[in-house]
């Protein structure tokens, strides 16, 4: 029902679970499974690289068609957590609508960092303190999964390179999206399993809105086209292109080398290349336009900067001006981690003091 999503959770402790089966042997194709699982302080597991729900406590009731959830509380990420609904409606509720799961808690700095599977989020947060509240919205629409995360960040501290420099109070609308959609000229409800598309969409404060139209079919997402915004002034945005990613980076003071050191890892210390798994490439630029006052980069100063480049695969290939240079630059992301290799052609290279 769900295509083996589930095939790595794991979950300790004991639970009380009451199963039943309707098999008719004339039709077995109406088989149908209900039952109920009633968590008693369990830990859970979902899949290897997601947070772990711990002191889970309520019933999550099952049948052929989904699940749904009632009374569900734990502790995930340092802070409470509540579910309820699901992809099923609960027994004895109503019908009507599209069921979804509603979750609502509290994240904390020191909850993230204790999370080492999760990566680059795991080692920011050791630049992070205090804690912030956030609801989500899951749901099933088509076979397609629907769902919405939201949060002020207020009352999350974060110790990052500008732009992302936040003091506790202050407030830093997240909201992360997927909502499926129409295909040009065709109705959502229309829709074949093979045409399904959906819009993910990411947005933090003014800071950065990214935008990925998917196509879901096969057993497999690919992304049709995308638009990055970073930077930009109130009021504008990146339009879709009719293909491809596109990128829009503006800022006026970037320093990318603090930038590599707060995303290391301590397992994984900045080395200068970064290692993209295939599934994920389609989510990179495959056009970008950088400008900005002044970058910092492998411990040079560059003024005045500016480039256009394009992608592909795992080859970027951009021209670059600033005050300090000019030229071309090609640069192949490494297939494993380490560096990756870069390749220059500068008609012209001013380093001054500072730059030495």
């Amino acid at each position: 029902m769900i295509g083996g999503v589930l095939r790595q959770a794991r979950a300790t402790g004991n639970a009380e679970v009451q199963l039943g089966l309707d098999l008719p042997l004339q039709d077995l194709e109406r088989s149908a499974v209900r039952g109920q699982v009633k968590l008693a302080g369990n830990e859970l597991l979902l899949a290897p690289r997601l947070p772990r729900l711990t002191r889970a406590r309520g019933t999550v009731y099952f049948s052929e068609q989904g699940f749904a959830l009632a009374g569900v509380q734990g502790r995930l990420l340092g802070g409470d957590v509540r579910a309820e609904g699901g992809t099923i409606a609960l027994p004895g509720a109503e019908a009507g609508g599209v069921p979804r799961l509603r979750v609502q808690g509290t994240l904390t700095a020191q909850g993230l960092r204790q999370e080492s599977q999760l990566g680059s989020a795991a080692a920011l947060a050791r630049r992070m303190s205090g804690s912030t509240g956030y609801t989500a919205e899951f749901g099933l629409r088509q076979g397609v999964p629907e769902f919405q995360f939201n949060s002020s960040l207020q009352g999350l501290a974060l110790d990052l390179p500008a732009p992302l420099s936040k003091p506790a109070e202050a407030v830093l609308p997240l909201r992360l999206q997927a909502a499926l959609i129409a295909a040009e000229g065709v109705r959502v409800e229309a829709a074949t399993p093979a045409r399904r598309q959906d819009l993910l969409r990411f947005d933090l404060g003014r800071l950065a809105s990214v935008r990925y139209v998917r196509e879901h079919g096969d057993g497999a997402v690919r992304v049709l086209r995308g638009a990055i915004g970073v930077g930009l002034a109130a009021g504008e945005s990146v339009p879709l292109p009719d293909e491809g990613v596109v990128a829009q980076v503006q800022f006026d003071a970037l320093d990318l080398d603090a930038w590599r050191q707060a995303m290391a890892t301590p397992a994984e210390p900045a080395t200068g290349g970064v290692v993209v798994p295939v599934a994920l490439q389609d989510y990179l630029p495959t056009s970008v336009i950088v400008q900005g006052q002044t970058l910092q980069v492998g411990g040079q100063t560059l003024r005045q900067f500016i480039a256009g480049g394009t992608r592909e695969g795992r080859v970027w290939r951009a021209n670059l001006d600033a005050r300090e240079l000019s030229g071309y630059a090609e640069y192949r992301m490494p297939a494993q981690a380490g560096a990756g290799s870069v390749y220059a052609r500068l008609a012209r290279l001013v380093l001054g003091q500072e730059n030495a």
